[in-house]
């Protein structure tokens, strides 16, 4: 036995000899802008300015804010050659212009078919452009309706039905607020994507409401936490629903990123890839146009 432990022993000792420190340097964060920027039919241009922060720091809305650039000089030219030069303020249309920091338009109104043309230029003189155009036509709904499976449900999910225009490729983004709960219009669960499925068919797509933060900000809101994070309608909801056709760029940024956040219920999951029509150096993001029709849909 004494043998047997000495043995033990020393193989033990061997085995924690033989260990190797493992040391690993974690490479800095290369800081990117990003923009996020938009302009609809019968609506003024909106857009954000921010940088990427780091994997591994703090989240929260005290880093997310501090992350937003606010001092550019943000400029959005239409193809008559109307210019006008966008404003830091408020704006129900995203979480940042809730607080002051989007820059948003005035008198330049967005029109189907017309071009738009976006100029950045930050503190630091880096310059980003873009362009967008508001696609001539807009989905055709025929009806929405709250898909209820038992006349005594008091919670559903909602439903789209459309027919789609067989002489164009089209790409389109769905949208819903619930009044007295939403403050802004959020992306259904999948609501971004294309017609090559079905093209020139009716089409049927339920809407799964989705918050408009994967951050729990609803302390922030004054919502309640199991409110503002549920995925369906309840009885007594009021349904404002915003369907968008939009272009080809628009698609290839949000299809992805919706695939990566939906999969995985959270933006640092995965790191994907999201092709940007903005140009310039060292930046990432969106400018699109939309022509958008919205409707009003009641759960009674």
């Amino acid at each position: 036995m004494k043998k047997i432990a000495f043995f033990v022993w020393i193989t033990v000792g061997l085995l924690v000899s033989c260990e190797t420190p493992i040391s690993i340097t974690l490479p800095e964060h290369s800081t990117t802008t990003v923009v996020e920027g938009w302009i609809e039919n019968g609506q003024h241009p909106v857009v954000i300015v921010s940088h990427s922060m780091d994997y591994y720091s703090s989240v929260g809305m005290d880093a997310i804010l501090a992350s937003v650039e606010k001092n550019c000089i943000v400029k959005v030219t239409d193809s008559d050659g109307n210019e006008e030069q966008l404003q830091l303020g408020f704006t129900y249309d995203h979480i940042f212009g809730l607080l002051n920091a989007a820059y948003v338009g005035k008198s330049l109104v967005g029109q189907p078919g017309k071009t738009y043309y976006l100029y950045i230029e930050d503190t630091a003189g880096n310059i980003y452009t873009s362009t967008t155009t508001i696609p001539q036509n807009t989905v055709q709904v025929d009806s929405v309706k709250i898909n209820i499976e038992h006349p005594e449900d008091t919670t559903a999910l909602g439903r789209i039905y459309f027919t789609d225009n067989s002489s164009t490729y089209d790409c389109y983004r769905f949208f819903t607020k619930v009044k007295n709960l939403d403050v802004i219009y959020t992306q259904i669960l999948y609501g971004c994507y294309d017609d090559l499925t079905f093209n020139g068919k009716q089409m049927n797509y339920e809407m799964i409401r989705m918050p408009m933060s994967n951050l729990d900000v609803s302390a922030m809101l004054g919502i309640d936490a199991e409110e503002y994070g549920r995925m369906y309608f309840k009885k007594g909801d009021t349904v404002y629903v915003k369907s968008t056709i939009t272009d080809t760029a628009t698609l290839n940024y949000w299809f992805p990123m919706q695939v990566d956040i939906n999969m995985m219920m959270m933006p640092f999951r995965i790191s994907g890839t999201y092709p940007t029509n903005i140009t310039g150096d060292n930046v990432i993001g969106i400018w699109s146009g939309y022509h958008a029709r919205y409707d009003t849909l009641v759960f009674e």
